[in-house]
């Protein structure tokens, strides 16, 4: 299917909203591994500066708030689905932990990140890209097999539309008040 013939995902469908992102962190991903190889190649340009602005946004913004959409809606909400004893939990609590080291590698690599959007000649620490790309991917990975289709399962639409809510709220938008909502 074309892509403009792609629904697009809103914060009244979460879980999709999620999935979504994946998708833009994966293309952020793919823009880093073309960018070490550009620069080792032909250098600094405004092509390059471009693509690290656009790196350092995506992941000095976006994944910051995705990262918190998942720890503090969509973790707890499958937390309360599942007993105590389930192996979810324990997959919940190791992506929570890899939140965090996945920030402590791209604390390291934005740096270089910067400097090249500023139009500087700087190589690319090239084991700390893959170290970066691969710790995401797979992270990525275990939340696309796992943790969606779980919420996607578990999940019921009330908590889904307070998960979407949070998540819009995070982003500074307002969204209006279902019919759902206004009849409780």
């Amino acid at each position: 299917m074309p892509f403009r013939d792609q629904p697009v995902a809103t914060f009244d469908d979460p879980i999709e909203m999620l999935s979504a992102c994946h998708g833009r962190m994966q293309h952020s991903l793919d823009t880093l591994r073309r960018l070490e190889a550009f620069l080792g190649t032909r250098g600094a340009s405004e092509e390059t500066a471009s693509a690290a602005a656009s790196i350092l946004r995506y992941f000095d913004i976006a994944a910051p708030l995705h990262h918190q959409d998942e720890d503090e809606d969509v973790y707890p909400a499958l937390r309360a689905c599942v007993a105590e004893d389930d192996p979810l939990r324990l997959t919940l609590d190791e992506l929570h932990e890899e939140h965090q080291k996945l920030d402590e590698l791209w604390a390291f690599l934005r740096v270089d990140l910067q400097s090249i959007a500023a139009g500087d000649a700087v190589q690319l620490d090239g084991l700390l890209v893959r170290q970066f790309r691969d710790a995401t991917q797979r992270h990525l990975a275990i939340e696309d097999s796992i943790v969606l289709p779980y919420a996607q399962r578990l999940l019921l639409a009330d908590v889904r539309h307070a998960a979407g809510r949070a998540m819009a709220r995070r982003r500074g938008l307002d969204l209006p008040q279902k019919e759902v909502e206004k009849q409780a």
